[in-house]
């Protein structure tokens, strides 16, 4: 369970209840050609233990469940290459069974991001595994006990010296019109505005521009994982027309910026504000992506469109010689990744070579999400659309805290989402559960996004209601978190966290025992009242 102030929610009551048996299957059900090559890999380390071809030997050491299958591993502890990983259904039938590699020696299972993670403390290594695979390790590192990479620092070279990147979406607003930023929309961005208009400070320091559809107003989308039919290269000249538009948009962003820097009494370099810009992602379904036949669907030119367009980009902005904005990066589209990608695997070679940042925020349901930071994407941050997806049935705040646990295992930044209700008051305790849980995991102060739609933010600021106003005030302190002097990646302190908790075991035994997890709580936990109650059939409490 997590802790949360107890005025905040109701108490959880858990249940613990048997899901299923797991059926002893004499004989293991794994196909002619993976007994095969158990023989083999058997033969061939010199293990001659045809026994771990039966599942009904052995005790259970570990377990994983990955929302559909349950993983179990069983042996007799007579070689540490003499077991047997096997996947059940929801029902307790088993569905396959793997002979375990010799490189592999088990010592615990977790269910992680897309895969398997089979934990060999004998080797000090993790292994990565599928469903497909025989349990030969596709993917492994060194296993170093309590340590990951944890949360993108702020402001490094990583980020391009980025603390806080707010989006801002241009291009068409489905088929009706082209959204556009002028100077009013964007101050409540740049600066940190009191209740009466006053620039008081600095706020967000990067922005990312990028839009889902084409400004020609046809449907056509910028990447692939968006519903519509794919851009053509004169949808991303338009694009590029919209960033560069002579009244709003970029040269807005230089004029606030420059006004905002006089108010304050700043320098160029005190002001300078970071720029990313969005890369429309080729989608391999256009056949005729400039009007002369050339074709997206081969890969040599999905990756020669993208670099066309960033040569495109840096030439205009070259021309424009913007004075209060740096471009920073480059930032990818498709928020999916894949291991396979030609232009995903290509796009931080080609902003390098433009002497430029690599940048993408894939999200928690992308299949992919962890292969940016593989493919060496300078900043990325992860979103984990818990402002959007129910949580029925989980506890609070689960996606947050998924999403946590990958970012740091992976070195990503995180995303704040405002919900388009942020206006009433459940949309704002959205938002301060995403505050909450960057306190409490760390993230506070590491390099982060800010989804707010079209204008979400600048409305906070202006808004009549007071909550909606104080929500605002706590966005900017929230941005200060990457900023202090003890450095970009400070945990921030959590206030004591009172933890109201039911649990309600249905156990067989006497054996009753329990496991309370306060995630990345640094400090101690103290009990401050137990109360026991045991339910028999007979006789009560």
């Amino acid at each position: 369970t997590e802790g949360t102030p107890a005025t905040a929610e109701a108490p959880t009551a858990l249940c613990l209840e048997e899901h299923c048996r797991l059926r002893r299957q004499v004989v293991v059900s794994a196909g002619l050609q993976q007994m095969a090559l158990s023989i083999y890999r058997a033969l061939k380390s010199r293990i001659y233990s045809i026994w771990r071809l039966f599942a009904s030997r052995g005790e259970f050491r570990s377990f994983a469940y990955d929302g559909r299958f349950f993983w179990a591993v069983r042996d007799r502890g007579r070689h540490r290459s003499a077991s047997l990983l096997m996947l059940y259904d929801g029902a307790g039938r088993m569905q396959r069974a793997f002979s375990v590699w010799p490189e592999a020696s088990v010592t615990s299972l977790n269910s992680f991001h897309s895969g398997l993670w089979v934990v060999d403390r004998e080797h000090d290594r993790v292994h990565r595994c599928y469903m497909a695979d025989t349990l030969q390790p596709v993917a492994g590192g060194p296993l170093v006990c309590g340590s990951h990479p944890g949360y993108l620092p702020a402001g490094t070279s990583r980020t391009a010296n980025i603390h806080d990147l707010c989006l801002l979406y241009v291009g068409g607003v489905g088929s009706q019109r082209a959204h556009r930023y002028d100077v009013d929309q964007l101050k409540p961005l740049v600066g940190y505005l009191s209740p009466q208009g006053d620039v008081q400070d600095i706020f967000m320091d990067g922005f990312l521009m990028l839009a889902q559809y084409s400004p020609l107003l046809n449907g056509r989308t910028f990447s692939p994982d968006l519903r519509g039919q794919p851009s053509r290269q004169r949808d991303w000249s338009a694009l590029f027309d919209e960033y560069f538009h002579p009244q709003c948009n970029l040269m807005a962003l230089d004029g606030c910026a420059g006004d905002i820097a006089r108010q304050l009494n700043l320098t160029v370099a005190g002001c300078k504000l970071k720029v990313i810009l969005a890369i429309p992602t080729p989608d391999r379904r256009c056949l005729d992506w400039d009007e002369r036949g050339r074709s997206l669907a081969e890969s040599q030119n999905r990756v020669a469109a993208v670099a066309w367009a960033m040569l495109e980009l840096l030439g205009r902005w070259r021309k424009v010689g913007f004075r209060w904005l740096e471009l920073a990066g480059f930032y990818y589209m498709d928020e999916q990744g894949g291991y396979d990608d030609p232009v995903l695997q290509a796009f931080p070679g080609l902003c390098r070579q433009n002497g430029l940042s690599s940048f993408a925020i894939p999200g928690l349901t992308s299949t992919g999400m962890t292969e940016f930071t593989r493919a060496g994407f300078d900043g990325v941050a992860l979103q984990s659309s818990q402002a959007f997806r129910k949580s029925l049935g989980r506890p609070p705040r689960y996606w947050l805290k998924c999403a946590g646990r990958i970012a740091r295992e992976f070195g990503m930044g995180m995303e704040v989402e405002l919900p388009y209700n942020v206006h009433e008051t459940a949309g704002q305790k959205v938002v301060r559960d995403y505050l909450g849980m960057a306190r409490i995991q760390g993230w506070a102060g590491a390099f982060k996004a800010y989804f707010q739609s079209y204008d979400l933010i600048c409305q906070l600021a202006s808004s009549s209601d007071p909550g909606c106003r104080a929500l605002y005030d706590e966005l900017y302190r929230f941005s200060r978190c990457s900023r202090t002097a003890d450095g970009p990646s400070q945990t921030q302190p959590v206030d004591n966290q009172p933890v109201d908790w039911h649990q309600d075991f249905k156990l067989a035994g006497a054996e009753r025992a329990f496991r309370l997890n306060i995630e990345g709580n640094p400090g101690g936990l103290e009990l401050t009242h137990l109360d026991l109650r045991f339910t028999t059939a007979t006789d009560g409490y």
